[in-house]
């Protein structure tokens, strides 16, 4: 018969914890049971389960000292690849990292330090991209007022690596965190990867997202990143200052260019996509509609900006709505469905 040590293993997470509870339940009811021996053996359970807790504090508490820094960076995809790379280089125990699941490029965010401001985003967004709710869910605890939290509770002796290239939405995220962590006495550092020596030369196209970088490129950047300066006062100060002046508009499109955030009407969108589409066009052989993932990836290529697919993907479907693109498909995935200029004469 398999023992109840291999049978526990086929338990998940929450099924572990809820018959843990119900056993510790169970022990303490009997810890003044009459029967001496029934009360000694629920003591002795409920010892081992007090024991097991203290020392799994105790070694969470050993770990969280021994992080010395803390590395923010806007995007779950970047943030995986540098702990791999933070991993290789041995460094992954005395650094924690912090991701984002925001592109700030993309949505409004006036009065996003705001509980009222994130409720608004989060509408606007639910309204307009597929998934963005249930993504929301999944991804919880790097949401905007989780993630503002967890800056806030950063014990002051520890450093902050902020991390983040030539774009809009790293841009703005920067600005964002400082002002979140306005007031606090850290040590804090701005890594721009699009300005690290010799990482942007390695590179076919302009550096402007962390996306671009290799495994090679992450661990290069974090080795240089030791040579780089804590931010005076006085640039924290003017970070904070940029973000008031982003959190008083209300565009929802913005592109970073000759070294600022520039806000645009979403109608320059529409006229990116489009161009795409024409070039794609010219190439496709299936009376002339080309797929709607490749649209947004080309658009992502020729742009050199950091877009949310999700965004572009709903100003195509703006474009469709008005009569500017035909669509054939299936209307529930990129891949499924296929846009093209519409012909007037034709359609």
């Amino acid at each position: 018969m398999e023992s109840i040590c291999e049978q526990l293993k086929e338990l998940n997470d929450y099924e572990a914890r809820k018959l843990l509870s119900e056993l510790l339940e169970l022990s303490l009811s009997q810890l003044n049971h009459e029967d001496e021996g029934k009360a000694a053996l629920a003591q002795h359970a409920a010892d081992l389960c007090s024991s097991h807790i203290a020392a799994a504090l105790s070694r969470r508490r050993a770990a969280e000292q021994r992080k010395t820094t803390v590395h923010l960076i806007f995007g779950l995809s970047a943030a995986g690849s540098f702990k791999v790379a933070l991993s290789k280089l041995g460094r992954r125990m005395e650094n924690e990292v912090i991701a984002f699941n925001e592109v700030f490029s993309t949505g409004p965010i006036h009065g996003l330090e705001h509980a009222e401001g994130q409720r608004y985003r989060d509408m606007w967004l639910a309204d307009r991209i597929r998934n963005y709710t249930h993504y929301q869910l999944v991804n919880r605890e790097h949401q905007v007022e989780r993630i503002t939290e967890r800056l806030s509770a950063i014990p002051e002796h520890k450093s902050i690596d902020i991390w983040c290239a030539d774009n809009a939405h790293d841009q703005i995220g920067l600005r964002f965190a400082l002002h979140i962590l306005k007031g606090k006495r850290n040590a804090i550092r701005v890594i721009n990867v699009s300005r690290q020596n010799g990482l942007a030369a390695e590179q076919e196209k302009r550096l402007y997202t962390l996306g671009l970088l290799d495994l090679d490129a992450y661990m290069q950047a974090i080795e240089q990143s030791k040579f780089a300066a804590a931010l005076s006062d006085d640039s924290r100060k003017q970070y904070e200052m940029d973000w008031l002046k982003l959190s008083d508009r209300k565009d929802t499109l913005r592109f970073w260019e000759n070294g600022e955030v520039r806000a645009a009407a979403e109608e320059e969108l529409d006229s990116m996509l489009l161009e795409a589409v024409k070039r794609l066009e010219s190439q496709a052989i299936n009376d002339g509609y080309v797929r709607a993932g490749a649209v947004i990836g080309d658009l992502q290529e020729h742009a050199d900006q950091l877009i949310d697919f999700g965004f572009m993907e709903y100003r195509l479907w703006v474009l469709i709505s008005a009569g500017t693109l035909s669509f054939r498909g299936l209307p529930v995935a990129m891949h499924q469905y296929e846009v093209r200029i519409k012909r007037r004469n034709k359609e």
